[in-house]
Order: C-alpha cells, then structure tokens, then sequence
C-alpha cells in the first residue's frame, strides 16, 4: 500500500463513518467506534502498511503523540521542523509531541480526532452523533505544529504497478471504485449505479453460487474496505475480524488465495475479470 492510501483511509474513516471521540476507547477503528488524535494516524498508518512491526494495540512502537517523532523516525519516515503549508504533502503528519496530532490530506485540509460530542476526552457515546464533529476533515490550521513527519518513498513497500489500460478497460489498480462497480453491474444485468449495494453483492452471490446469498460480506476489514473496495455500500458489509464464506467463493472464482477478506489481491483479480467481460 501508498502513502494515498492512507490518505484515502483518513479520509473515509472521518466523513463517511460514524467514528467518535474517546481516549478511554481509542484503538476502536471502525465506523461505530471511537479513537483519539493519535490512535488515529497510527493506526491509519499501521494498516496502510507504512510503520512496519508498529502495533499500538500491543504497545509496539509509537502509541501516542509523545513517541510518534521517534517511532515513526525509526520506520523510516523523516522529520522536518514545522513547514509552511506551500510546502505540505498529502499524507504529511502533524505533530505537537504530547498535545496533539492531524495529517494533511492535501488541497488545503487537515483530518482529525478533535474532542468528544461533550467536549470531553472520554464518555461520550460510540459513533459520531449527527452534526457532530469528533472526527473530521477541515481547513488547515497551523497550531503551530512543532513538527512534519514525512513518509519516505524509498522505504515504501512494493506494489505492482497498475496495468495500463486499453480504452475502454478498466485500470487494475486495485480500488474497485464506481467504474468497476458499473462493470460488474454491467455483467450481471443490473442498473450501472456505480455503488455495490446489497443487491448488487446479493447477484453477485447468486452468479458465483456462494453458500449464503444476502447480499452482505460479513466480518471485513473496514480499513481495507476504505482502501481498495470504496464502491461496496456500508449496507452490504459487516465488520469483523472473521472470514466470509461468500468472499471465499468470489476469490476462488477470480483465482486467488481464499481468505475470505476482501483485500487488494482480491480486487485487482476481480478487475481483471471484469476486463474479459466474464465473471
């Protein structure tokens, strides 16, 4: 995975869950949990693959703001003292050792776990209420931030490049995203809405000939759902640590290792598919 792809993660995680504030309940990373300004990043980091052995939840390398400027030096990243915003990234964090912590998601916009619906830091109720502004994407802000932690391209794990596509073709990038979602709409005659709802997932079930046949992938990752399968309706997913018998049956029809999780592989092989017009 790419420093985008935790951008992308962020950024999911603070406008389309519903994801609250509590530091009593930080490392709750789903939509319907809780995390804090710290957990937030790392975490986000840790499963865009970009602080490696880091797990905060066993208090494995950075856990907090206070360890973040070594820990994360120490997983390659380089450190800059504060930066005017010209100079920012996507995917730039910002740091105030023991104070708080944001990244930078480009175009002048910061993520961020802020506070509580009660301005606490803990005791709030799971989720973000509606309006409500725990998690969010806003404006940047200089606080100032004492430092800018930089991911560094040349320690970045391998990905195979995307395969270039023909006209018409869908790019094999692994994110199955709007076009994708038409395609494979497109083979199994239903209206190309571009999302994957429970209905469409429910086909999906029934052309691949999977054990259960609801129209939901149960127990998924919901951070790889945000990264590389951002068209699949929260509707049409539970989240979980498990397995999903009915995204077995779709690895083992893309030919690819069943696990049961909807990941990266699985998507790139489904476009793949859906390139030869068949599934």
């Amino acid at each position: 995975m790419t420093i985008q792809d935790a951008v992308k993660i962020i950024r999911i995680a603070c406008t389309k869950w519903s994801f609250g504030y509590d530091q009593s309940n930080r490392c709750d990373f789903r939509d319907g949990g809780e995390t804090d300004c710290s957990a937030l990043v790392i975490i986000t980091c840790e499963r865009a693959g970009l602080l490696p052995k880091n797990n905060i939840r066993k208090g494995i390398g950075a856990t907090y703001t206070g360890n973040m400027r070594a820990e994360f030096k120490a997983r390659g990243w380089s450190v800059h003292s504060n930066l005017p915003e010209s100079q920012l990234r996507a995917g730039d964090v910002l740091l105030v050792p023991s104070h708080h912590t944001a990244m930078y998601v480009g175009n002048g916009k910061i993520a961020q776990a802020r506070i509580d619906e009660h301005g606490n830091i803990s005791g709030g109720a799971s989720g973000r209420l509606p309006g409500g502004r725990e998690t969010v994407v806003q404006a940047y802000y200089n606080r100032p931030w004492k430092y800018v932690l930089r991911f560094q391209a040349a320690v970045q794990p391998h990905t195979s490049p995307p395969a270039k596509a023909k006209p018409g073709m869908l790019d094999v990038d692994g994110v199955i995203g709007d076009e994708s979602a038409r395609k494979l709409q497109a083979i199994l005659h239903l209206t190309q809405t571009g999302k994957i709802g429970k209905a469409t997932f429910k086909a999906l079930q029934i052309h691949i000939g999977a054990p259960y046949q609801d129209g939901i992938a149960d127990n998924q990752n919901s951070a790889a759902i945000a990264a590389h399968w951002p068209a699949l309706s929260r509707k049409a997913f539970t989240v979980g640590n498990g397995v999903s018998a009915s995204v077995k049956s779709l690895q083992a029809r893309v030919g690819v290792k069943t696990t049961g999780e909807l990941d990266e592989k699985t998507a790139r092989a489904l476009q793949k598919r859906l390139n030869t017009g068949r599934l």
